[in-house]
């Protein structure tokens, strides 16, 4: 390959493209131009005439980007297609050095060259045939640059049609309302001993009398159930809003995006490409040099051939710009839909924390009621301490003195008055009620 590439004064920046052809992880995804004229009087060489050449020649490379099928015929991959072009002006000569992974440009090209001898097209010796021949096989290798972009926009949009649905059509405020609703649910499944309260056509229907531990807690402490409501039914059922978005979507949605930005981006480069050999065959043939070595008979159809060959290249740039197009459009809609899909998210992190939030607010409403009955209750048990230890001693001075431990009077009588007499202590009866008083009181520990 070195002595081919020597022995054809191949240009060096052509190593660049070839060297970017080997295995690699990811596909190549840059394009270039690259071009070196020698129309120089000081560039002819008689020494090269033997071999068909003079020395006076143009060459360029370059390389373009184009979508076609994988191997296993389940995807798309980015490939790309490098040349080498150089044509000789005096002796009418033109050298090809394509590269591609496969046979498709080199069957294009044999194909083409066959049906144009077939045809009986101007003999390419002339300088007119040979230049038209080799336009006609730029335009040849820069169609398929051109190719599989629609069918490949098709699929990228079915895939994000699939994507893009719930973000598009999913009732996300009836879910969210329904996240108050589920959790209601759950806190009654989790509670099966607390009463309920159904309402039904504005009516409501009574829960079940409490059993005799709960009402006899009731008495003790003085403090009422709370009697839940039963929740109302689902706006959406089957469906739940931490279930809407998966991440396995946005993954998807990820990587289709990647995809879009990377053919956008191929396009963009094959466009750039196209412009540039566009404009350099356009500059060409308007040139000094190319009018110095080309007879004047040969000059007017050179540009001939020249202009329609930039107006079939605008053509090509035409329809790779409304590939383009087409792309970017799907690909702002894969962006609006991330930015769905994450807005339903934060929507969902608000709606829960809301409900968490008035949750909170309701328990703490509810402990206030229940510390404020509890003072409350508090209170009346002070009061009617208060009260027993205000009468308790006379409560027990009346005991004593009814019981007939204690007695006034003599013989029975009232005791009123002068005849009312000395006390009378019966000490058995005072032994058995300090008896029965140690009994009821039990032993002291220090």
């Amino acid at each position: 390959m070195a002595y081919l590439f020597t022995y054809h004064q191949v240009m060096a920046r052509f190593l660049d493209f070839w060297c970017s052809f080997k295995f690699r992880e990811t596909s190549h995804s840059f394009t270039h131009f690259q071009n070196e004229d020698y129309l120089g009087s000081q560039h002819h060489q008689p020494g090269l005439i033997p071999m068909g050449r003079s020395g006076i020649r143009i060459q360029h490379c370059f390389n373009i980007l184009g979508i076609e099928r994988s191997r296993d015929n389940k995807g798309w991959e980015l490939r790309q297609t490098a040349a080498y072009h150089s044509y000789d002006l005096i002796e009418g000569r033109a050298l090809w050095v394509v590269l591609k992974g496969d046979n498709t440009m080199r069957r294009r090209l044999e194909t083409t060259t066959e049906e144009s001898i077939k045809k009986g097209d101007a003999p390419l010796q002339s300088v007119h045939a040979s230049f038209a021949q080799t336009l006609t096989d730029h335009l040849l290798i820069m169609q398929w640059c051109v190719e599989n972009w629609e069918s490949y926009a098709e699929g990228l949009e079915r895939k994000y049609a699939s994507l893009s649905g719930v973000a598009d059509h999913a009732p996300v405020d009836d879910l969210a309302d329904d996240i108050a609703i589920i959790k209601q649910h759950e806190k009654v499944d989790i509670t099966p001993g607390s009463p309920l309260k159904q309402q039904t056509s504005g009516l409501e229907k009574s829960p079940e009398s409490p059993g005799f531990a709960r009402r006899l807690s009731m008495k003790v402490t003085g403090l009422s159930t709370v009697t839940q409501v039963e929740p109302p039914p689902r706006k959406v059922e089957h469906v739940r809003m931490e279930g809407l978005v998966q991440f396995d979507e946005l993954q998807s949605l990820s990587s289709l995006a990647k995809s879009l930005g990377e053919a956008v981006s191929a396009i963009t480069q094959n466009r750039r490409v196209l412009a540039q050999i566009r404009e350099y065959y356009r500059e060409l043939v308007n040139s000094e040099g190319f009018k110095r070595h080309v007879p004047k008979s040969t000059m007017k159809l050179c540009k001939q051939a020249a202009s329609e060959f930039a107006m079939k290249i605008g053509r090509l740039e035409d329809d790779l710009a409304n590939y383009e197009g087409n792309l970017k459009t799907i690909l702002h809609g894969v962006e609006r839909t991330e930015t769905m899909y994450n807005g339903i998210l934060q929507y969902q992190s608000m709606r829960t924390a809301k409900y968490f939030a008035e949750s909170s607010e309701k328990s703490t409403e509810i402990m206030k009621g229940w510390t404020q009955e509890m003072h409350e209750k508090t209170m009346s048990m002070h009061v009617i301490t208060v009260f027993t230890l205000i009468f308790l001693p006379g409560t027990f001075v009346a005991t004593i003195f009814s019981s007939g431990i204690i007695s006034f009077g003599q013989d029975g009588g009232p005791g009123f008055g002068s005849a009312m007499g000395a006390w009378k202590v019966r000490l058995a009866a005072l032994k058995l009620f300090a008896s029965v008083l140690y009994i009821s009181q039990g032993p002291v520990t220090y």
